[in-house]
């Protein structure tokens, strides 16, 4: 049986998300928060 984890890197502004993996399927249980410098 395989555990670990992916890690992303994010730089370009700041990102706030929870999420839940299950059978490597992503699921949003939060709301995102991205800020507006991101989204230029």
């Amino acid at each position: 049986m395989y555990y670990g984890a992916k890690i992303l890197l994010y730089e370009n502004g700041f990102l706030a998300a929870k999420t839940f993996v299950v059978d490597q399927e992503v699921v949003s249980v939060a709301t995102m928060n991205i800020d507006p410098v991101a989204s230029d």
